[in-house]
């Protein structure tokens, strides 16, 4: 007997021991054959559809596998015959059962039993092990072959199926005005939203291309609606966009996973990369106040799945990227208590007639497994024009499948593009203005677009069970022309009718773990209140009362929570209302001085291929801000990269420019607050150059970025906070203190902020020239301050040159804040001691200098910040000619010669000089300078023993002498760490003052 004839007895007896032991019970198959037919010809990109499916049966409706119908799918034959391997989900008929935990070791039980049936070398196991029945397994052919025989194979699915975004295959057209308006008017979400309905409490979580997470219209105030991201996209062949690689099923949810693809990516002049953020806004968009996505209090999950590929300009996703995608949300689902919908807006643009739960059963499981946890999944029909039939996957029986309505016409009329058949569940609008990548806006169509208006509705009407909840969206629905199929669209207003309305005042009482919370009591609608079911966010503790209060317990005594109130009546279930945050006894309290971060980049207006990134995947490759008022650009800086959404009053940022097409400047301040007569940076055509910055955070928790000349590409890296503490620091809308320039210049005809220190002509060679500071513009009296921060620039000098600031009362001692060439205009940012008297002086080394000083916040004298006239504490060139190196103020890393390329120094900054001390010390504020490097270069700065930084502090070219401000975190031993990428490169580190921490 051959060897593989054994390997299939053996297989056979395995299978029966597992079943005889109820680890993993094989099913015989009925007899009875399913409804559908389908044509799965493949797509192509032109015909992709966005898709929903229509509602469930329960699991033992499934139309199961026959003896006459086709084991595997033809994908994996062919994809065999191409490559001899194929990605596969052989989905294995079983039932498993219990916790979560036990129902991967009776899946695992089961994958083992069929791997060891497969030829040695002839397969390999892809991923974690699910919850359900299903074997993802890269194989070759002499594995299928055993496949096709096994006994309990149900069937095997292509895991590299294709899929695509559903809009219909036009440019979207950009407008200034967001809100889904044509939805809200035809489907009744105003009354709902009147009525309380906004979807408080739900989460809608939107598997596609990637959510632009702080997009204006999609933030609760500074606070991002967006509470979970993931990544699963890792198609063949294209480009994953996964932050850190493609994560597991398991894996906790990760800042930036779901972050938009390059925007660039376009299709058929579509930008394909915009797709998931237009679909989050209108499910979730907006405030419910005018024009608004249709549950705008629900909160959001984005999940990317789709890869790219710029030289086709496609992006695709597959059966193993959404089956990963979904099986995640069910891993998670305590994670977000409210995880009500999952948003599918893409299909694969093949025609159903019928079912496809066969064709498509692994991800038909994957559906069934969230449904029977109560989160519907919600899926466009597609846009191929077809009247019999949609795509997959929602031609599956367990999805609400969506058709789109055509919103150019008065009564229901289905859009023609899009699919109807009978899978199709209800219609709703199909062309809407919603979100899209930098803070934009633009209507599209499609059924993509159709299915989160759905999606949002279902959320906002949201009853004890998916099947209720459908029930009551399809029995309330409106007719719809046009069609043969009678399906209904969506009327919120009319299926909310008589349905309890919210509680009011909800409030909590923390004490020990423990919250009381209290409200007003709901409206019965045509009914009466029966319960009211309380529940905690983060963790989704619970509690339920007939009453007014219930107190939720075994609550984190070290966090805040959102308690979240929803009534249960004899019509039904009513919308929820949330409480504030309610801090627990154990939150730590709101910090009172500077918070340094590790630095990460925030801001990156190139383009992912050309090196753009952020720390989050937002504000990425939205193009160089472009020139004047106009074209302003506003950045969100709360509730990203360490920063808090509450308690903030400026921001520590290091600003670069890269490659202007002009010389130039730009001004950072706050959003909401017309351009200052002051600037940031100073720059040349082609010149890639940094600058710190301390900006007032303004309206909407963002800055605003204003260019004065043609286009610039911009960088911002944030590196720690200044919380709300009048006591400690204020930041301000930049101020003029001094420009030396005469009138027609660009001097002081625009003048300082009181007309002071105006056309007071260049700082002559040697010269310290005083300026009063306190008492102008913002700044309190002398006794009132005891540190400024202010942007210095150097303006057409007539020498190369360093200039030097200090506080009023000293003398200049060999330090440099500013390096520059003769003819140069450039900026630094400097933190300096005030004297007494209230002035800081400005010393420059030679030649004339014009020079404008604008000051964006100070220290009062209560502050905790500590500062001094600046100490030299690095400077690791020679002493004497040609290198000119000078002492430090301990002789400690002087002359230890250049950094070395790709390699760093560790430098102690406490303990030393009678300035810094030995302890308590959080952030050291400091003038990095590099000095005639030999090769155009950075250097990042980072705490000693932590992760190295990511963003740069200072870019240069070879030969440049460059200097810029940091505040620079301690880590251990009170070190920084100096890190130099390529050349040869001498360092000068002078250091201003500390924070403690």
């Amino acid at each position: 007997m051959s060897s593989r004839r054994l390997r299939f007895i053996a297989i056979c007896v395995v299978l029966l021991v597992l079943s005889a032991g109820g680890g993993v019970w094989f099913a015989s198959r009925q007899s009875s054959s399913p409804t559908a037919s389908n044509d799965t010809s493949a797509p192509s990109a032109s015909t992709t559809s966005t898709t929903e499916a229509p509602q469930s049966p329960t699991p033992s409706t499934r139309a199961p596998l026959t003896s006459s119908e086709p084991r595997v799918d033809p994908g994996v034959d062919a994809s065999i015959a191409a490559t001899g391997k194929a990605q596969v989900l052989a989905v294995f008929d079983a039932q498993v059962s219990g916790t979560d935990d036990e129902k991967r070791a009776q899946v695992q039980a089961g994958i083992n039993a069929i791997t060891a049936a497969l030829p040695a070398g002839s397969w390999s196991v892809v991923g974690d092990t699910p919850t359900d029945p299903v074997a993802s397994l890269v194989i070759d052919a002499s594995a299928l072959a055993v496949l096709q025989q096994l006994p309990g194979i149900e069937h095997v699915n292509n895991a590299l199926h294709e899929y695509f975004p559903a809009e219909t295959a036009t440019a979207e057209l950009p407008t200034g005005e967001l809100g889904v308006s044509a939805s809200t008017s035809t489907m009744g979400a105003p009354a709902a939203w009147a009525a309380g309905f906004k979807g408080a409490g739900t989460t809608i979580a939107i598997v596609d291309t990637g959510v632009q997470t702080d997009h204006s219209y999609l933030m609760n105030g500074t606070v991002q609606k967006t509470v979970g991201e993931a990544c699963f996209a890792e198609a063949f062949g294209y480009t994953s966009p996964c932050p850190g690689g493609v994560m597991g099923i398991n894996d906790p949810s990760r800042v930036g996973a779901g972050a938009p693809c390059p925007v660039d990516i376009v299709t058929n002049g579509q930008q394909e990369c915009v797709h998931g953020t237009h679909v989050a806004g209108i499910a979730a968009g907006g405030t419910g106040s005018g024009t608004s996505g249709i549950a705008p209090a629900a909160s959001l999950i984005s999940v990317q799945v789709f890869s790219y590929k710029y030289s086709t300009s496609r992006v695709t996703a597959n059966t193993f990227n959404i089956d990963n995608a979904l099986q995640w949300l069910y891993n998670r689902r305590a994670d977000f208590p409210g995880l009500t919908a999952v948003n599918l807006s893409l299909g694969d643009g093949a025609l159903y007639t019928g079912s496809c739960d066969v064709d498509e059963l692994s991800t038909y499981n994957k559906v069934q497994q969230l449904r029977n946890v109560g989160i519907a999944t919600i899926v466009a029909a597609g846009n191929e024009y077809r009247d019999n039939g949609v795509s997959a996957p929602a031609c599956l029986s367990n999805v609400v499948a969506v058709a789109a309505l055509n919103t150019d016409v008065a009564s229901d009329v289905r859009a023609d593009y899009s699919n109807i058949g009978p899978q199709v569940k209800v219609f709703a609008p199909g062309t809407l203005n919603s979100s899209v990548p930098c803070n934009g806006s633009a209507v599209m169509s499609g059924t993509s677009m159709a299915t989160p208006a759905v999606a949002g509705a279902y959320a906002a009407l949201r009853q004890s069970t998916v099947d209720s909840t459908i029930s009551l969206l399809t029995s309330t629905g409106g007719a719809v022309g046009g069609v043969s199929w009678s399906k209904p669209s969506v009327k919120l207003n009319a299926a909310v009718a008589g349905l309890p309305g919210p509680p009011g005042s909800v409030s909590g009482s923390a004490s020990g773990s423990q919250v009381a919370v209290s409200w007003t009591a709901a409206s019965g609608g045509s009914g009466s209140i029966s319960n009211y079911t309380v529940t905690a966010r983060p963790g989704g503790a619970t509690c339920s009362t007939s009453g007014l209060t219930c107190t939720v317990t075994s609550l984190d005594p070290t966090k805040t929570y959102v308690f979240t109130v929803k009534p249960t009546g004899t019509t039904g279930v009513g919308p929820a209302a949330s409480s504030a945050s309610v801090p627990m006894p154990s939150v730590p309290a709101t910090p009172s001085a500077y918070v340094p971060l590790n630095p990460v980049r925030i801001l990156d207006t190139r383009t992912v291929q050309y090196g753009g990134s952020s720390v989050d995947g937002n504000d990425v490759g939205c193009g160089a801000v472009g020139q004047g008022l106009s074209n302003v650009r506003t950045l969100e800086v709360l509730g990203r990269g360490g920063v808090p959404s509450t308690g903030v009053d400026a921001v520590a940022l290091n600003v670069a420019v890269v490659n202007p097409t002009s010389a130039n400047y730009l001004t950072v301040y706050p959003n909401g607050s017309s351009p200052p007569n002051a600037a940031n940076i100073n720059f040349v055509a082609g010149q890639t150059i940094p600058n710190m910055a301390i900006v007032k955070v303004g309206t909407n928790g963002k800055i605003a970025i204003f260019n004065n000349s043609l286009s610039t590409q911009v960088v911002v890296d944030i590196v720690g906070w200044f919380p709300v503490n009048a006591s400690n620091y204020n930041g301000i809308v930049p101020e003029r203190m001094l420009d030396t320039r005469p009138p027609g210049s660009g001097g002081c005809a625009a003048s300082t902020v009181d007309s002071q220190a105006c056309n007071t002509g260049p700082i002559a060679q040697g010269e310290t020239r005083l300026l009063q500071i306190a008492g102008r513009g913002s700044i309190p009296s002398a006794a009132g301050v005891s540190a400024v921060a202010v942007n210095l620039a150097a303006i057409t000098p007539t020498a190369s040159n360093f200039m030097s600031v200090f506080p009023g009362n000293s003398t200049f001692d060999g330090t440099a804040n500013i390096n520059f060439t003769a003819g140069q205009i450039i900026s630094n940012m400097v933190i300096t001691k005030v004297a007494p008297d209230g002035t800081i002086a400005i010393y420059n080394n030679t030649g004339a200098t014009q020079v404008t000083v604008d000051v964006v916040g100070y220290f009062p004298a209560t502050s905790s910040f500590v500062s001094f006239p600046p100490q030299r504490f690095v400077d690791t060139r020679a002493p004497g000619a040609p290198a000119w190196g000078g002492p430090t103020c301990d002789h400690a890393y002087e002359g230890i010669g250049p950094i070395p390329p790709g390699g760093s120094i560790d430098v102690v900054m406490t303990g030393r000089c009678s300035s810094v001390p030995a302890s308590g010390v959080g952030a050291v504020a400091l003038n990095v300078t590099v000095v005639n490097s030999t090769g155009s270069n950075y250097l990042k700065l980072s705490p000693t023993g932590g992760a190295q930084t990511t963003v740069a502090n200072l870019n240069f070219v070879a030969g440049d002498t460059i200097a810029n401000m940091a505040i620079v975190k301690v880590g251990v031993g009170g070190k920084i760490t100096i890190y130099n990428n390529a050349g040869s490169t001498p360092v000068v580190v002078d250091v201003v003052g500390y924070f403690p921490g």
